[in-house]
């Protein structure tokens, strides 16, 4: 994840994600090798009320496939959602 701050009170919040998992059947099972992919990324805005609290709209994607068309999974989502992050 990553953070820029555009002023004292305004910060762009971000980050991307990439995963690839193998599954490896063990030997003798009746189970094929399957590989799952998912991608997930997010982007938000925080406004600063106080030195410590935040908050501000964030908007998440997320992917996932697989080589295994009956197990693997397989989605496509968006969430919206309002962050408030408060620090010590």
């Amino acid at each position: 994840n990553a953070s820029y701050e555009i002023n004292p009170e305004w910060t762009v919040t971000g980050g991307l994600t990439y995963t690839t998992v193998e599954y490896l059947p063990i030997a003798g099972a009746a189970f094929t090798p399957r590989t799952d992919t998912i991608l997930r990324g997010g982007l938000g805005l925080m406004y600063s009320l106080l030195p410590n609290v935040s908050v501000g709209p964030n908007v998440e994607y997320t992917s996932g496939s697989s080589t295994d068309t009956t197990n693997g999974p397989f989605y496509n989502r968006q969430f919206y959602s309002v962050r408030i992050t408060a620090r010590r």
